[in-house]
């Protein structure tokens, strides 16, 4: 038996061209507007200020946040990121809008914010049952800023030393003198909050 062996016909290879996806990306990035809003806190009582930031791609020759009817010119912090303080009023839920434009184009970004009755700021005492002359955590959490905050007991007038534009903390010591305490929280002034603690027997 005789084996005949021959060439047969070569396989085809379909070689499809793909789009370059990098000079898309490219293209978006550097040349189009876009508009990034970062988180909103969830709540803010009227009188508060929103420390808003937006990351803005591209090249805007103005940005901008409207809220409640007004509009707030945002200033560059670096790398792309706008920011501003946007005073809050009125009640309910209101629209935050953030809108670059810039070279013809227009971008913008919006979320929510509720709006609801509360205090400008709040303390908090740490630990709140103590023993006569144990030293006492303040920390203070700020709605909107303020160039005096203070906590006070009694007479005692204690100026908080501050963390960032929102934060502010410091320490006491407890009374010698046994029973419950109110410290009274001040932003330039103006009392906003309080906090109870108990002095042991």
């Amino acid at each position: 038996m005789s084996l005949t062996l021959s060439p047969g016909p070569l396989p085809q290879v379909l070689l499809f061209a793909r789009p370059v996806v990098r000079e898309i990306v490219r293209t978006l990035t550097e040349e189009t507007l876009a508009v990034v809003l970062k988180p909103l806190p969830s709540v803010l009582p009227p009188g508060a200020e929103l420390a808003l930031e937006a990351q803005v791609q591209g090249s805007p020759e103005r940005v901008w946040a409207e809220l409640g009817g007004r509009s707030l010119p945002l200033e560059p912090k670096g790398e792309g990121i706008f920011g501003g303080y946007l005073p809050v009023e009125g009640q309910g839920t209101l629209e935050v809008k953030v809108v670059a434009e810039g070279r013809g184009e227009r971008s913008e970004a919006s979320a929510l914010l509720t709006v609801r009755p509360g205090p400008l700021a709040t303390l908090q005492a740490t630990p709140a049952l103590l023993d006569p002359g144990e030293e006492v955590r303040l920390e203070a959490r700020l709605h909107r800023r303020a160039s005096r905050v203070e906590v006070r007991l009694g007479p005692m007038v204690l100026p908080l030393e501050r963390v960032d534009e929102f934060t502010y903390r410091g320490t006491l010591l407890a009374p010698k003198t046994p029973g419950a305490y109110e410290l009274e929280l001040y932003l330039d002034g103006n009392r906003v909050h309080s906090a109870r603690i108990r002095v042991r027997d």
